[in-house]
């Protein structure tokens, strides 16, 4: 089980399968790896590792104390993540989730001078498995 451990010493679990170029799969609240799984497969055959991260309290991930799951290090997290391997990143948003508005993943991408961001309609907070075909096309128009 591949683990690293965050500047507050929460041990997160992540996957990392296949070669290539590099994609890192983040999911949003109550999100864990495995609901990338459509996209998972699909990029691996595609040629490309394919790196997916269970944030805290999500799938295998640590349940720190009290739960924390608050915003600020729910952010930090991936932050953490994403300055660890320095990769090109696109953030995906559906337009009107209450817990991943549109308006966060533009400001992540803002200050990543290697990352886009796609705004997805008529999906809910699981826009990976709400609308699979959407978000895969979003991820392989990203890479080329």
């Amino acid at each position: 089980m591949a683990t690293f451990t965050t500047g507050d010493g929460v041990d997160l679990h992540y996957t990392d399968d296949g070669d290539g170029p590099p994609v890192l799969l983040l999911a949003g609240f109550c999100g864990p790896a495995e609901s990338w799984e459509f996209q998972r497969r699909a990029l691996i055959d595609a040629g490309h590792r394919v790196i997916a991260l269970d944030r805290r309290s999500h799938g295998r991930s640590a349940d720190p104390p009290l739960r924390a799951l608050l915003r600020d290090h729910a952010a930090q997290d991936w932050r953490d993540v994403v300055a660890r391997l320095s990769v090109p990143s696109l953030f995906l948003a559906p337009r009107d989730s209450q817990l991943w508005p549109a308006g966060h993943a533009a400001w992540a991408a803002s200050v990543n001078e290697r990352a886009g961001v796609v705004t997805l309609d008529g999906c809910g907070h699981a826009m990976a498995v709400d609308q699979p075909e959407a978000v895969s096309a979003a991820i392989v128009e990203f890479l080329r």
